[in-house]
Parts: C-alpha cells; sequence; structure tokens
C-alpha cells in the first residue's frame, strides 16, 4: 500500500505507481459543497469506467481517459435525485493485463447545521 499527498490544486500527483488512484477529499459534501472525487492514474491510454450510486439506486456511469499521473477530478451530478442522497458510492474500474483494478469511495452529506439563538432580557436597575 502506497500513500499519496496531492493538493486539490494540483495537476498531476508526482511519482504516482498506483494503477489506479480514487480519493474522496473530505468524505463530504452538501450544505452548498457539490459532490466530487479525485482520481489518477499511472496507466498510459487507460479506460476507465465509473459507477454512481446512491442508496435509491444508480446516479451515473460512464468512461473517463485520463492522461496518465494526471489529478482529475470527477464531480457528480445529483441534480435529477428527489433529495440530496444520505451517501453517495462512486466506484471506479479498469482491466490491465488481465487483472480487473478497483477502487471505492463513499462520501457522506454534511447536515445543515442549525443556529439556535436564545433571546436574552437584559435588566437594568436605576
Amino acid at each position: 500500500m502506497a500513500l499519496y499527498l496531492f493538493d486539490t490544486r494540483d495537476s498531476k500527483v508526482s511519482d504516482l505507481r498506483a494503477p489506479l488512484l480514487l480519493s474522496a477529499g473530505d468524505g463530504k459534501y452538501g450544505a452548498g459543497q457539490k459532490p466530487v472525487v479525485y482520481y489518477a492514474t499511472s496507466l498510459p491510454d487507460a479506460y476507465i469506467y465509473y459507477s454512481v450510486y446512491s442508496q435509491r439506486g444508480p446516479i451515473a456511469s460512464g468512461v473517463i481517459r485520463p492522461k496518465a499521473g494526471a489529478l482529475c477530478t470527477l464531480p457528480i451530478d445529483i441534480s435529477k435525485e428527489p433529495t440530496e442522497p444520505e451517501e453517495i458510492d462512486v466506484q471506479l474500474y479498469t482491466v490491465r493485463d488481465g487483472r480487473f483494478l478497483r477502487e471505492e469511495v463513499k462520501l457522506q452529506r454534511t447536515q445543515l447545521r442549525r443556529s439556535c439563538r436564545s433571546r436574552g432580557i437584559a435588566s437594568v436597575t436605576d
């Protein structure tokens, strides 16, 4: 296992050796933050398939063709969902040299924080 540190503003992951890298960032979305995951591959000319699910079923799927070593984002469009899902499951997979490679991450919806204001009573004495 390898640990890769990157900034989400980076355009590439240096010294990437993992055939498939998938990160959920902070693992949260909601409250104005759209769901997005970060991915990279060390494989040149890779076809990477993705599937996105919620508890209600499939949200999106498709094929992406990133450049080897490039740090990419996969924004997830949930605008057609009736409500924001509690959890989003993202899977990337590809086949290389006869081996099935798969990575998976989950994003949790953040709960809106309700601010409670207490009304104070001030008494003034003369």
